[in-house]
């Protein structure tokens, strides 16, 4: 039998002298003891003592907490950290969990101590003011109307933490509450995951030694129902609190020594349940649907949270034709379950003989029930042919389902009981006729279909909300219908998909994976976390943009230089291109620029209002590149207009001649003009330039030309007018900006990143490769969602949330201009331009919005403001 030590760590201290040995545990049982300090000799030392030694944890801030855990989270990573390591090792042997699915929840745990996901817990839960201070009932409240007024506050107790370790997130999930709560924890750590929680605390302490939260954290080991020494521990004045994870059995001897002074905050294990109405089997398609969502909700984590479906009652009716309606639809949910990916489920490791035994069972009453797969213990559904479920319901596990058909909804909630979690509902329009109705019934938590596994830790839990219990409020989750079609099979051509949908969007892809595969349009991976989008910008050699960026497009479109294009022809195309953007040529030009903003900006302001995009956002970017390439009045003028058909035909026309031909037409004439009557401008020039050792020819100009064109104004013109949005939606900005006009280059960062023009870039690699463990083959289109990687919150706190005070303004912390060798030739420019329009407004009353904004999507990634009606109010108007 092998031995594992498991020291104690006492609040910054490790102990690990005077061990005992406990039994085995493993495959298989007695794989491996346990050795750990007496815990009668920590005694006097488990406990903090002096409740007056807790007043440094309630001096702290939320902020406080969420900066200690924010420097915790990334040291949580794997392959940083070997106590991690270990206890996923050691875990693996105990485990009812799959190592890959084990895997998995261990490489979660980072995202837990984000700072958003942090705040999130502490705001949700309890409310960051009432956790800070002392806060005042507000006025507005119904009682204030009677003249009553109140002051609330949380604080933190000394609780034991007895946890279960069936999940390493539950061990996290611990110590960020108690962290966020600000109590004193002991954490008795489970006989089958005795490391999870040491390794975290021993952690804590590495990353802020002597911090409060290191100073009144606790974890040690000792074999639960000693009587003797329990009675000695759980007393009132040493705890106020016992918060336990388990069922009654792994509980029963804690109630002995509960107390007045003494509570007892038990989250013993739930089942859950499943009602599908009768729309998802109004088609095939959207059976198949229902029970892809569905696979999910039964298999994540291998049916062992109390979350997973078991029961899943479809309205089918319990007729011949419900009845195979609901057999063909249990068909489908097996198929889905095994279908799968391996960090999400796989085949029980050790399935349950009992249940082995009742599906064999089961197969000889035909009549009565049909058992989809389940002969290699990799899984089943047992569809019952009455309104009832099987009789040992409450034991499936394994990845086994049982598909109940009922007449009515309503059938379905008088099943449920005080043991019911979480019930998961299609469509969710059925949520809001069941939501008032299953509480009474006991169910705690109602969610959409295919979500019930993701667990949000800053929602009540178990309708028992213990934060608010730890410190001294039925759950409805909404998800939007198309956030998750989209998220499924994410089309960026989709008329539902607009740059409204597009964070929710966003986000849930991220949250999904760092690899996500879409089948619209001929198939794709998306990357979406700014690490891999950045990663994926900067390997031109891998990720190839010779094939186009735009998908899909009209045969025929010519390839846009430099961007779709790579070595050596790209390199020879973008040092011509770059010449009138570089930073020497914008600044030349800036003079100039500043001129065109006060001219279109004055007008506006003098009569009072106006249309900024139309007004200002669209004709400055034209003048701009107009001056810096040298195009006639005439061309610039009608650039607009064809860039509009452009996008209108590129991603859906059968050939190019929609548009290109009229393109070509203004492109012949610039060039001809140039070669005929040229002057001291930049097109000029470039006509009589050579490429690779030639003379260009006029297809060279061509698709140089037509970028300049279009990029030189699309994306400036969407970027501006969004920061104009902004602005025109906080007049306390436009205030700021005027104070302090040092912080206009910190302003147009933050617009270039929440407010990226180009949602979106794709690429096709050129060989296999592998992204965060994801093998993508060579030849795969490769979607870069830029707009998703520059709202990450684990690059960006708050991302979503306008910041002029981001740590460090500079322009490679978002990807808007991109990264690598396609990095944008016209960044100086645009900050040029941005920046002289700040300044020209500073100059000017302030503006505010004076109509509706409506935002659209062009060619599915050029996200566009329509319109901006404003209205400046005069200087007299203006507050002090």
């Amino acid at each position: 039998m092998e031995e594992l030590t498991v020291p104690a760590y006492l609040r910054g201290e490790i102990i690990d002298g005077d061990l005992i040995g406990y039994g085995g545990r493993g495959n298989g049982g007695g794989g491996t003891s346990l050795r750990c300090p007496a815990p009668a000799g920590l005694l006097d030392r488990l406990p903090l003592g002096d409740p007056l030694l807790m007043r440094d944890l309630h001096a702290l801030t939320t902020e406080d907490v969420v900066d200690c855990l924010a420097a915790l989270g990334p040291r949580l990573s794997l392959d940083r950290n070997e106590l991690l390591r270990e206890a996923l090792e050691s875990s693996a042997g105990w485990s009812d969990m799959t190592p890959p699915v084990l895997r998995a929840c261990y490489e979660r745990l980072p995202s837990y101590f984000t700072p958003d996901a942090v705040r999130a817990i502490a705001e949700h839960t309890i409310g960051t003011r009432h956790l800070d201070g002392w806060v005042t009932v507000p006025p507005e409240d119904a009682c204030a109307a009677y003249g009553r007024t109140a002051a609330v506050r949380a604080l933190g107790a000394r609780t034991v933490h007895i946890i279960a370790g069936n999940s390493p997130e539950i061990a996290a999930l611990t110590i960020i509450r108690n962290a966020v709560v600000r109590g004193d924890a002991l954490i008795k750590a489970p006989s089958n995951d005795p490391l999870t929680a040491l390794a975290l605390a021993r952690t804590l302490a590495e990353t802020a030694p002597g911090h409060p939260l290191t100073r009144h954290l606790a974890v040690a080991y000792w074999k639960g129902g000693d009587e003797e020494f329990e009675r000695r521990l759980y007393r009132p004045e040493h705890f106020e609190k016992i918060l336990a994870w388990g069922g009654l059995a792994s509980v029963r001897h804690i109630t002995r020594y509960v107390q007045p002074g003494l509570e007892l905050i038990c989250l013993d294990p739930k089942l859950s349940a499943t009602v599908i109405g009768p729309e998802a089997f109004a088609t095939p398609e959207t059976m198949r649907y229902t029970a892809r969502l569905a696979a999910v909700d039964v298999g994540a984590l291998n049916q062992l949270g109390c979350f997973n479906a078991r029961v899943v009652h479809v309205v089918t009716g319990t007729d011949d034709k419900g009845l195979a309606l609901a057999t063909r639809w249990g068909e489908l949910l097996y198929e889905q379950i095994q279908r799968l990916p391996a960090s999400v489920s796989t085949p029980a490791r050790r399935f349950d003989a009992s249940l082995r035994a009742d599906l064999v069972g089961l197969r000889t009453s035909p009549d009565w029930y049909r058992v989809v797969g389940g002969r290699d213990d990799e899984g089943a559904v047992i569809v019952s042919l009455t309104p009832d479920p099987v009789d040992f319901h409450p034991a499936l596990t394994g990845r086994v389902a049982n598909v109940v058909p009922v007449a009515d909804a309503a059938d379905a909630v008088r099943t449920m009981n005080a043991y019911t979690q979480t019930v998961g509902v299609f469509p969710d329009s059925l949520k809001e006729r069941l939501r008032d109705l299953v509480p009474l019934y006991g169910a705690q938590r109602l969610v959409s279909l295919g979500h019930a596994t993701r667990f949000r830790p800053d929602l009540p839990q178990d309708a028992m909300e213990p934060l608010r219990r730890m410190a001294k409020w039925v759950v409805d989750e909404t998800y939007d219908p198309d956030v998750t079609r989209l998220t499924e099979n994410f089309d960026h051509h989709d008329p539902a998909f607009t740059p409204d949908l597009a964070c929710p969007v966003h986000r849930a892809i991220r949250e999904r994976g760092a690899v996500v595969r879409t089948e619209a349009h001929g198939g794709a991976w998306i990357l979406s976390r700014h690490r891999d989008v950045l990663a994926a910008l900067r390997d031109h050699d891998t990720f190839s943009s010779a094939s186009g960026v735009f998908f899909p497009r009209a045969p025929g479109t010519p390839a846009f230089a430099p961007l779709e294009y790579d070595p050596p022809e790209h390199t020879a195309y973008r040092s011509l291109m770059k010449v009138p953007f570089q930073l020497s040529e914008a600044r030349r030009l800036e003079p100039r620029i500043r001129e065109a903003v006060t001219a279109l900006v004055t007008p506006l302001a003098e009569r009072g209002g106006g249309d900024l995009v139309r007004e200002l956002a669209v004709p400055l970017p034209l003048t701009a590149v107009g001056m810096a390439v040298g195009f006639t009045d005439e061309a610039v003028g009608r650039i607009r207009e064809l860039s509009r058909n452009t996008w209108e035909h590129l991603p859906k026309d059968a050939s190019a001649d929609g548009f290109w031909p009229q393109f070509t037409e203004l492109l012949d004439g610039e060039i001809r003009r140039a070669r005929e009557e040229p002057g001291d401008d930049y097109l000029s020039r470039l006509v009589r330039s050579r490429i690779d050792g030639r003379p260009v020819t006029d297809r060279d100009l061509h698709v140089m030309l037509v970028a300049f064109a279009i990029a030189g104004h699309e994306t400036s013109m969407n970027a501006l007018s969004h920061l104009l949005w902004q602005l025109a939606r906080e007049p306390a900005l436009q205030d700021r900006l005027r104070a302090e006009p040092g912080l206009i280059p910190a302003a147009v960062e933050e617009a270039l990143r929440l407010w990226t023009p180009v949602d979106h870039g794709t690429r096709v690699t050129t060989r296999d490769t592998e992204i965060a463990g994801e093998r993508v083959p060579a030849g795969s289109r490769v979607v870069l969602l830029t707009g998703a990687a520059n709202r990450d919150p684990a690059r960006f706190p708050d991302p979503d949330t306008f910041r002029l005070d981001r740590a460090g303004h500079a322009p490679v912390r978002h990807l808007t201009f991109g990264q690598g060798i396609h990095f944008c030739i016209g960044a100086h420019m645009a900050r040029i331009e941005f920046a002289a329009v700040l300044r020209e407004l500073a100059g000017h009353p302030d503006y505010e919005p004076a109509g509706e904004v409506t935002r659209s999507y062009e060619a599915g990634r050029h996200v566009c403001l329509d319109a901006l009606p404003v209205r400046f109010r005069s200087a007299r108007a203006r507050p002090e």
